[in-house]
């Protein structure tokens, strides 16, 4: 049986849970060629038309349920000291290092 591995990356986040704030950073994520592999025209016309209009009021509520008040899901220091301002969850040092169960 292959291995399987989980891959957490953290791409950002808007500046609050605005609807504004969530728009935007929704349509500089979303409007990298990289995350929707299609021709600039279509991605354009995806983003403009149906994603940022309709994404970023129920995006903005989901993000308003995991933030605290300083704009984190969890005030986790991380191994320089830095405390995070994104609401992605960090995981533990130790379990960063575990090896992947097979």
């Amino acid at each position: 049986m292959p291995k399987r591995a989980v891959l957490l990356v953290n791409l950002g986040s808007p500046e609050s849970t605005s609807v504004p704030d969530v728009r935007r950073y929704l349509a500089e994520f979303l409007g990298d060629e990289r995350v929707l592999d299609m021709p600039a025209a279509s991605r354009w016309l995806l983003l403009n038309t149906i994603i940022l209009r309709t994404r970023p009021k129920k995006s903005a509520h989901a993000y308003e349920q995991i933030w605290t008040k300083e704009g984190a899901l969890r005030r986790h220091r991380s191994i320089s000291g830095e405390t995070p301002r994104s609401p992605a969850l960090q995981l533990p040092r130790d379990s960063r290092t575990a090896s992947p169960q097979s």
